[in-house]
């Protein structure tokens, strides 16, 4: 019996994701897609697509598996948005237990362990950090006086509106100071007015 039919009791191709020969750590970043029949024999090798296509990638890698007619397909290590899409396919998973053993323990019964759910694949660091942005939301009205850039009694307050952008509020000006009146102008006015009474004096005593 070889290798590939001792994987499943129902015949089908099989999907081998292979780097340098050997199974690769990672589904989708595999150097070549390797399809066997259900003898065991090598139908095709092609090129991986979803190595360096991102989705558009991804995509044609599930459209060779479609072509190739194939039902199940050995891993070391996925995804769980990939496996989800290869489980929402009816394609059966398969994840090897150890990958350095040689053939045909490599695909032994007892070596191979059945992924059926999305959540046994690995998640995806790109959707977490995508989703926790979109967690964070603007700071309301109601914000604490602490969060503040630069405190509340800076020169220029920022305020963080609902929008999310941010709006600089203009500084508030200080008071005008109070104009001192000078008190030499004043002075000059009584000094003025006794000059002109003693000259009206002097007049009205030489008449």
């Amino acid at each position: 019996m070889n290798a590939v039919t001792t994987m499943t009791t129902n015949p089908c191709n099989s999907a081998l994701m292979l780097s340098q020969g050997l199974l690769a750590g990672h589904f989708t970043r595999a150097e070549q897609l390797q399809i066997l029949n259900p003898e065991g024999n090598v139908i095709a090798t092609l090129t991986n697509p979803a190595a360096a296509e991102g989705c558009h990638g991804k995509q044609a890698l599930l459209d060779a598996l479609a072509h190739y007619q194939v039902g199940q397909v050995v891993v070391r290590n996925i995804g769980e948005r990939m496996l989800g899409r290869l489980l929402a396919a009816n394609i059966r998973v398969l994840q090897c237990r150890s990958a350095r053993l040689p053939l045909p323990a490599l695909l032994a019964p007892a070596n191979l362990q059945p992924l059926t759910e999305a959540s046994q694949g690995r998640p995806s660091r790109r959707h977490q950090s995508k989703a926790t942005i979109r967690a964070i939301q603007p700071v309301g009205a109601g914000h604490s006086h602490a969060n503040c850039h630069g405190g509340c009694n800076s020169g220029a307050n920022i305020s963080l509106p609902r929008n999310g952008k941010i709006k600089r509020c203009a500084p508030v000006a200080a008071p005008a100071p109070a104009r001192i009146t000078s008190t030499r102008s004043a002075s000059r006015h009584p000094k003025s007015n006794l000059s002109a009474n003693a000259i009206a004096a002097e007049i009205r005593s030489a008449k």
